[in-house]
């Protein structure tokens, strides 16, 4: 390991208003790392398309290799949805979930993306 880096938390103003929040834990400035740590956090975050969203969304890094500065990597998350809650005018949604996210540029030109 070359070093681990606690990073954030960042904060963006969404569209049109609240906010999200970047923060985690990664081992190396290179490319990830199993086990790396991205938290995306949603704070009554409007962009404009008339829903206001409020989540927490945990991306952990199950497999990594290649290079992210010659743009061809295999990357596989986890990602965990936590409280995720989208309001519009009509009604509001609730949900919890998981799923394994894979994105596969070592194919180039071809980008696979996998939920």
């Amino acid at each position: 390991m070359l070093y681990n880096k606690t990073f954030g938390p960042g904060t963006f103003v969404c569209s049109v208003d609240g906010a999200t929040t970047v923060s985690g834990d990664v081992a190396s400035i290179f490319g990830f790392a199993v086990d790396d740590l991205i938290v995306v956090e949603s704070s009554d975050c409007d962009y404009g398309f008339g829903k206001i969203v409020n989540d927490r969304m945990e991306f952990t890094v199950t497999a990594f290799s290649g290079d992210t500065l010659l743009t061809q990597f295999l990357l596989q998350v986890g990602a965990v949805l936590i409280d995720f809650e989208v309001t519009s005018t009509v009604d509001t949604v609730f949900s919890n979930g998981d799923a394994l996210v894979s994105v596969d540029t070592t194919g180039n030109p071809l980008v696979a993306l996998a939920i």
